[in-house]
């Protein structure tokens, strides 16, 4: 692989949420004209590296490409995943981008009083798949799960605020549950163990991409994996359903977000990157 051309660009997209979406996007470009694109967007609050640490890091790579050098190095994860993206592009490019299922029904509920929640939830139809983000304490928690049986959920999400009662809420309850946010802060080995833990939910921004989610995957044979993003353009979230469709190719992700972006907005699923509208770093 010789490239010609290794560019950043930088963008701040307005959402839906209230809040600004910041990220950085690489372009790659090799001598005979192929391109590679990759995007890599710290979350805050989640990440462990700020998006300066990761442009940072961005730069240093493109220091060594473009002399030849390839050699294996240490990186934070958002740019794992997105030097990754941008190398499958120009190393693996696929014609036609695998299916993946979507689910549309998960509650985030960590807001709402417990009467509320289980008003909300008492309208549903399906299987309840929940998200408290770790911010309801266990006996919140419980209050909630005793108006409902085991066998109405699928998972509820981080259900509770301290990661030791964890095991207590599934012996109190029988509710299987899923761990998202706990998974950055505790090694595999002390998470896979618990008692009711059933599903993960996988960020690759937040893990490094595939050969991470990979590792994960293996170590979790007993677990179903559930691919969700950090609020990632279309360019992003294109990387994010390969990974699932290779490691999870069943379950439905958590990757309908690409609305969360107000209009206009100028990266589109199917359509070409305009490279041009968008901000290009020295």
């Amino acid at each position: 692989m010789k490239l010609a051309n290794f560019e950043i660009y930088t963008y701040d997209f307005p959402t839906n949420l209230g809040f600004q979406r910041k990220g950085l996007l690489v372009r790659l470009v090799e001598t005979n004209g192929k391109e590679g694109a990759g995007e890599i967007a710290p979350l805050p609050g989640r990440s462990i590296e700020t998006l300066e640490e990761a442009l940072a890091a961005l730069k240093e790579i493109r220091t060594r490409f473009l002399t030849g050098d390839f050699t294996p190095a240490s990186f934070p994860p958002s740019v794992l995943f997105g030097m990754e993206m941008a190398l499958s592009d120009l190393l693996f490019p696929q014609d036609v981008e695998p299916e993946i299922k979507k689910y549309h029904n998960k509650l985030k509920m960590k807001d709402l009083s417990v009467s509320d929640a289980v008003k909300i939830c008492k309208l549903q139809t399906r299987l309840l798949r929940l998200d408290l983000n770790s911010k309801w304490d266990l006996a919140k928690t419980l209050e909630f799960c005793s108006h409902f049986k085991p066998e109405d959920f699928l998972y509820i999400e981080d259900p509770v605020s301290n990661f030791t009662d964890l095991e207590k809420f599934y012996k109190e309850t029988r509710i299987p549950y899923a761990l998202d946010e706990y998974l950055t802060y505790h090694p595999l080995e002390r998470v896979l163990p618990l008692q009711g833990l059933t599903h993960l939910i996988i960020k690759p921004t937040l893990h490094g991409g595939l050969t991470q989610c990979r590792a994960i995957a293996s170590a979790s044979k007993e677990k179903t994996l559930i691919f969700s993003s950090t609020y990632e353009t279309p360019i992003g979230l294109r990387h994010i359903e390969r990974i699932a469709s290779k490691l999870s190719p069943n379950q439905h992700h958590g990757l309908a977000t690409e609305s969360i972006f107000a209009p206009p907005h100028k990266i589109k699923k199917g359509h070409p990157i305009p490279w041009h509208t968008l901000q290009k770093l020295p």
